[in-house]
């Protein structure tokens, strides 16, 4: 038998048991109005966006250099250069020391950014009908390749994600559709902001406020106190192991990311009140570096994409005033300098914009159900590999 080292030492091999192929081709960025652009991976400075992850530190030439974390940088620089809507599929670095079967330190990021008209659900209506998209179009096209791939050894049973609330659930439940009117062009249904839903079968709304943006798309979305909610409600239902809650006697607060733990746990809440695999976690707590408030000021204009309770999506609406990306940089301990350097792209103004980034390798992972995220990487890197 071929070991998991044998493996990953041999191309031959990775290439047998690598499952990025599942990822069809993503020609609808086009048709969403996309321009595909390509940014540098090399910067000059330790850049205060990319959102407090360490940074491998090269030398170029005669001056210090860093791989980047993020596209977020350049990708604002596109939105004050009035491209509206750009995309780019490339690699990132994050100089992570430790080694799990979760993450690696170069990894492929597929990431969007667009201009706000008016609310950061603009961005998440548009993500969702592209993960939609994605996860139709692998089991359409890519059947072949996804059996052939769970043949492997698996995290999850060998069935097909759920990605969209059936009907009757969402009857049943009395989960809110945002209502969109009849003959809306796309734009004008972006550019809807109204937080009005209406709960399908009556004036009574799911205990946990859960919505889906239409009857097309049927992605679940719930909002982080709820999902905290859903959490504590189900604590003794599930009955799940005690190393989940510390302290064992309180409730998990509202306030505070959720551990990679939890939000598996999260998961398998969803899974058994919705019955899906695939669900949105809006105004994420756990939300990257100078991303905009919500006026709540608790929370943030950001949400996350989890499949079989593992994040495969970050969005968020990025901060494009400078004095508040000065105050949040202060805040963070971030270098005056290094901020200094990344308000320069927007000082003469900026449009509210946001990004939507998946990382391919972690939504194989989660997709197939694989073991290991190297599985899903043609030639993985960690703390500990460099070859082939």
């Amino acid at each position: 038998m071929v070991t998991f080292a044998e493996q990953r030492e041999s191309s031959p091999l990775s290439a047998q048991v690598s499952h990025m192929s599942v990822l069809p081709s993503i020609s609808l960025w086009c048709g969403e109005g996309f321009i595909e652009v390509h940014t540098p991976r090399i910067t000059a400075t330790t850049t205060a966006v990319d959102g407090g992850w360490d940074k491998f530190q090269l030398q170029y030439f005669n001056k210090q250099a860093n791989l980047v974390t993020s596209l977020n940088y350049y990708h604002q620089i596109c939105m004050n250069c009035d491209l509206g809507r750009v995309m780019e599929i490339g690699a990132v670095f994050k100089a992570l020391s430790g080694s799990t079967a979760f993450h690696l330190t170069e990894y492929t990021t597929m990431h969007l950014a667009m201009e706000i008209k008016s609310h950061y659900h603009e961005l998440l209506h548009l993500t969702e009908r592209i993960l939609v998209h994605i996860f139709a179009n692998i089991y359409h096209h890519c059947r072949a390749a996804v059996q052939m791939a769970q043949q492997t050894e698996i995290r999850f049973p060998r069935t097909d994600v759920v990605y969209q609330v059936l009907p009757e659930i969402i009857e049943k439940l009395h989960i809110s559709v945002l209502t969109h009117h009849p003959g809306h062009t796309q734009q004008e249904e972006d550019n809807n902001t109204s937080t009005t839903t209406t709960p399908i079968g009556g004036r009574r709304k799911d205990e946990y406020n859960a919505e889906v943006d239409s009857m097309v798309t049927r992605m679940l979305r719930l909002r982080f106190t709820d999902a905290v909610k859903l959490i504590n409600d189900n604590r003794n239902v599930a009955d799940p192991p005690a190393e989940l809650f510390y302290p064992a006697d309180q409730p998990v607060p509202d306030d505070e990311p959720l551990s990679s733990v939890l939000e598996r746990f999260l998961g398998g809440c969803v899974k058994t009140r919705y019955g899906v695999d695939c669900f949105v976690l809006d105004e994420d707590c756990s939300s990257p570096c100078f991303t905009m408030k919500n006026p709540s000021e608790t929370h943030t204009n950001a949400f996350s994409v989890f499949v079989h309770g593992l994040r495969v999506c970050r969005g968020a609406q990025q901060i494009h005033d400078c004095d508040m990306f000065m105050a949040e940089a202060s805040h963070l301990d971030v270098s005056q300098d290094a901020a200094r350097h990344c308000t320069n792209a927007f000082a003469l103004g900026s449009p509210p914009c946001g990004y939507a980034t998946i990382g391919l390798e972690k939504f194989m992972l989660a997709f197939l159900g694989l073991r290991n995220i190297r599985d899903a990487s043609l030639f993985p890197r960690d703390p500990r590999r460099l070859t082939p």
